[in-house]
């Protein structure tokens, strides 16, 4: 409603028009008073602003963008929302409740389950295997070391017994050769004392050494044969030897492999049990009073993936559920996207990497500035759209999921800097662009300026002249100025840069 002081000053904004327009004036007052000059400037007192709603935008500098308008929804990014399963079939015990914050690796509940018992005892199994492995490889060492060296010593007695069996040859040889001397010397010796008178003592002497060297050539036969004896029997023994020590080593390379399967085995299910449980690997072989540390579990903790909110509990404290089944679910509010559809034909507009407005549906939440990382991904045959999913940097917790919102993807940018002002601020006045500047010396006044504009986009507008940085134009009001007609050049004359009215077109 106008307030009825504000009518008199309405009445004379529009009866101006009807003078610009080619109509007669109304007949001047009675008294002898000079007619009001002609101006394009309009008063606007504090009062007819606040009746008529008047606000006043400041031109500024800057490039038009032009952008791309996806309507769309901001939500929890996929993978941000968590499903708590049960790893195994048992009892649950639940630690948690619907709408409570929990943190990365909190416990939610606890599964008393026989499969964790069964993996224990398969552990114990793997690793008594690996210490039984040891004990093998440790004995199977320890008897390879004197094997070893008895077949070392067996070969260096055959080499000696070799040695010894050519020199008892030898010496055979020489007794053999001193045999047959002493034989001819007796026998020559007996021929002599035949024939001679050679005393009966040369022949005796004669005759006992020929019995000497023949009893030492037997013996050194003796000794020749013991000696070329002992040689295959050290060499049997040197070959069971050496047989008996390759085998050990062999034996200690397959006990070795079999530790090592043996690891293997423990360290797989050692993995497994540690997916069944949540826990580290480190954490199940961690030492403690009785060993090690997945002999002390007694359940199956669920913990928390991520640190979030529980939107949903599924399961009831001690009910028995089945593999697999769900326990809770979890999102982290913080992480959330903006998904939307861009049709197929505006997909090729979209530069790579090119900068994002995300405007919220909410009141209080204000827009954000991202970019587009992640190429547009394939377009559904049947809308002939593409899906258009961006990451909303910081803590997007304080967005509810699910609002709407929409994505300003810019598109181009012009070359150069103009002073731009919103497209509310310009009206159209039959051929004429105009907008109402503000008087700086009279704030309390607007001046009707006729402009020349340049593109518009994205609710802004070029101002090619008459407007510059800072100057403040009428936005809301704009157009009832308009209507008024207040501030016109009549159609024979035009105002002057310093609001002068000039008669004529030059």
């Amino acid at each position: 409603m106008i307030r009825s002081s504000l009518l008199p000053r309405l009445l004379v904004l529009l009866v101006l028009p009807l003078a610009a327009c080619g109509q007669p004036p109304p007949p001047p007052p009675s008294s002898s008073a000079p007619p009001a000059p002609i101006t394009n400037r309009i008063p606007l007192p504090p009062d007819v602003v606040a009746n008529l709603g008047v606000t006043f935008e400041k031109a500024r500098m800057g490039r038009l963008e032009t952008r791309l308008r996806v309507p769309g929804r901001v939500e929890i990014a996929p993978e941000a929302r968590y499903v708590v399963r049960a790893p195994a079939a048992g009892r649950v015990v639940l630690k948690v409740a619907r709408w409570q914050r929990v943190a990365a690796g909190e416990v939610l509940a606890e599964l008393l389950s026989p499969e964790l018992r069964a993996s224990q005892e398969s552990l114990a199994e793997a690793h008594a295997a690996i210490e039984r492995a040891d004990i093998d490889v440790l004995r199977a060492r320890a008897e390879a070391g004197p094997l070893r060296e008895i077949a070392e010593a067996t070969d260096a007695a055959l080499a000696a017994a070799r040695e010894r069996a050519l020199a008892a040859e030898g010496a055979f040889v020489a007794a053999r050769a001193l045999e047959t001397s002493a034989l001819t010397r007796a026998t020559a010796t007996a021929r002599l004392s035949a024939d001679s008178s050679l005393p009966a003592s040369t022949l005796f002497a004669a005759q006992k050494d020929h019995v000497e060297a023949q009893a030492a050539a037997l013996e050194a036969a003796g000794r020749r044969d013991d000696a070329k004896a002992l040689v295959p029997d050290l060499v049997m023994k040197g070959s069971v030897a050496r047989s008996r020590s390759a085998t050990t080593e062999r034996e200690i390379a397959i006990l070795e492999r079999r530790r090592a399967t043996s690891e293997i085995s423990y360290r797989q299910q050692l993995r497994a049990l540690a997916v069944l449980t949540g826990l580290s690997v480190e954490e199940l072989e961690a030492d403690g009073p009785q060993g090690h540390g997945w002999l002390r579990l007694e359940f199956i903790p669920l913990r928390a993936p991520a640190a979030g909110l529980v939107t949903e509990v599924t399961a009831t404290g001690g009910e028995w559920l089945e593999g697999a089944a769900t326990v809770a679910r979890i999102v982290d509010p913080t992480n959330v996207v903006f998904r939307g559809e861009v049709p197929e034909a505006d997909t090729l507009r979209i530069p790579a990497g090119a900068p994002v407005r995300i405007e919220v549906g909410c009141a209080e939440c204000a827009p954000i500035e991202t970019q587009l990382l992640t190429p547009l991904s394939i377009a559904d045959p049947r809308t002939r759209t593409v899906g258009l999913e961006i990451a909303l940097p910081g803590d997007g917790s304080v967005f509810p999921d699910g609002v709407s919102a929409t994505a300003a993807v810019l598109l181009e940018r012009s070359k150069h800097e103009e002073v731009l002002l919103p497209t509310a601020c310009v009206v159209q006045d039959e051929l004429e662009t105009l907008v109402f500047r503000r008087d700086p010396a009279q704030p309390d006044q607007v001046i009707r300026t006729p402009v020349s504009i340049g593109r518009r986009a994205e609710g802004l507008v070029e101002i090619l002249s008459e407007v510059g940085v800072g100057d403040e134009v009428v936005r809301d009001g704009a157009h009832q100025l308009r209507l008024t007609g207040t501030g016109k050049a009549p159609a024979n004359g035009h105002f002057h840069a310093d609001g002068t009215f000039h008669e004529g077109k030059d």
